[in-house]
């Protein structure tokens, strides 16, 4: 899975910052041969060109690993939030909940769920809906939004394992969950819209 090759945006960053390393790493080596002007100068240039050769080599395998990268997290699932006036606030990584089965399911029995991830549950039509926190194990912020995306309002740190109806008002299609506490620590507010980028909500049932 991609968190496994590079964890999120910070890993693309530790990623680069390598490459800039070897980078100058293989200017400093390159420097050092042209300085070589002993008996052994030709013997010591050929050695300085061999390490060089090693560190182009690994320079470009970490090139074809954050290629490789950034192709997976291009096409993962994920819903970016952002402002009315067009400001991003945060991305989600998202699993699908988009069956009936998904969907009755959710995110029960889970214990740990990444700052950065969540899931989207997808409804065929706008309709009233309500949910609730039974087998879940984590407190959840639930972020209601309608056909077009846009939040309509948001259940805060739902409580874990409680069989109490939760909702908001109004008609929602799309209903995002995140770890409780979210929506504060982002600024996640009534009104933001929800983008769905490297899939299409649409509802198999």
């Amino acid at each position: 899975m991609v968190e496994r090759l590079v964890r999120g945006t910070g890993g693309v960053i530790i990623t680069l910052r390598m490459m800039l390393n070897l980078g100058v790493r293989i200017a400093r080596l390159t420097a050092t041969g042209m300085r070589l002007r002993d008996g052994l100068g030709h013997y010591r240039l050929a050695c300085v060109k061999s390490r060089v050769a090693r560190w182009s080599f690994r320079i470009s395998a970490a090139i074809a690993a954050l290629t490789l990268a950034l192709a997976v997290l291009a096409d993962e699932p994920r819903v970016e939030i952002s402002a009315p006036g067009g400001a991003v606030r945060t991305t989600v990584r998202v699993e699908i909940a988009d069956s009936e089965g998904q969907r009755r399911f959710g995110l029960m029995y889970r214990t740990h769920l990444d700052e950065d991830a969540g899931m989207i549950f997808v409804f065929s039509r706008p309709t009233h809906l309500s949910f609730w926190m039974k087998h879940t194990e984590i407190p959840l912020d639930m972020i209601f939004a309608d056909v077009n995306g846009r939040i309509v309002g948001i259940v805060a740190n739902a409580e874990p394992l409680s069989e109490q109806l939760l909702g908001v008002e109004g008609d929602s299609q799309y209903v995002l969950e995140v770890n409780g506490g979210f929506c504060q620590r982002h600024r996640v507010t009534a009104g933001d819209l929800l983008k769905f980028v490297g899939f299409v909500p649409q509802a198999k049932d």
